[in-house]
């Protein structure tokens, strides 16, 4: 876990991995329409009439039952597809209807913003030639959930964005990152030139530097101290 001048002294960033939540967004309380709008919306796309709670405990027993295969099978991170567990926990469901009720889901669980600074640090980054990626124990929604909060999906390398929800394993298992190391490495991007800013020490720093890679914890106005030091060395070199 390094601070921003201890970055620049190891030298040039020419890649930026995120994670997620608790990084780019800030998951608050549920919107407070929350209850009547899944409700209304529920009973139009599944044609039922369950509470958020009751989804809930559907999903929950439903993720349970894929952890448990899945570790069975060998896989210590294991992650599930969440269209799958929407389909599961609502029989009958078309792709199209999960997807827009396992949205609807989402954005009735909770309400996401961007943390402080971090959109502006990562158009700087964009404008400054230093590639950004993802790497995020997510779902197909949370694509969503950052364009509402203000962040442009374009200024993500599409090679360099992981959801752990695409893959069937999640943070902190070594494949996220060695998968990622393997991208970067396709387009010339060793280990070392890699940072990775996250705010969980087991599930991003950790393993991201058994990895070889650098890395940065969130704290309370680091974009705008990783923005001002990143596009300054960028700029610099």
């Amino acid at each position: 876990m390094a601070l921003c001048d201890e970055i620049l002294a190891a030298g040039a960033v020419r890649t930026v991995i995120c994670d997620v939540y608790g990084t780019l967004l800030h998951a608050g309380p549920p919107p407070p329409d929350a209850v009547e709008r899944w409700k209304r919306a529920c009973q139009e796309i599944a044609g039922q009439s369950l509470t958020l709670e009751e989804f809930d405990a559907r999903c929950a027993a439903t993720v349970a039952e894929q952890h448990t295969a899945r570790r069975a099978a060998g896989e210590p991170f294991p992650e599930v597809d969440w269209l799958t567990v929407v389909r599961t926990a609502m029989p009958g469901m078309d792709d199209a209807r999960a997807r827009q009720l396992s949205e609807l889901h989402a954005s009735c669980s909770r309400t996401c913003t961007a943390r402080s600074g971090a959109v502006e640090a990562l158009w700087s980054l964009h404008a400054a030639g230093i590639l950004s990626g993802i790497a995020s124990n997510a779902q197909h929604y949370t694509r969503n959930e950052l364009t509402a909060a203000g962040f442009t999906l374009a200024n993500f390398h599409p090679e360099l964005v992981l959801f752990s929800g695409d893959h069937g394993f999640a943070k902190p298992s070594p494949r996220v990152f060695s998968l990622l190391t393997e991208r970067l490495a396709a387009l010339g991007i060793a280990p070392h030139e890699t940072l990775m800013i996250g705010d969980s020490v087991s599930n991003d720093l950790v393993p991201a530097h058994a990895a070889g890679w650098q890395t940065c914890q969130v704290k309370e106005g680091v974009w705008e101290a990783i923005r001002k030091a990143l596009v300054s060395t960028s700029r610099g070199s």
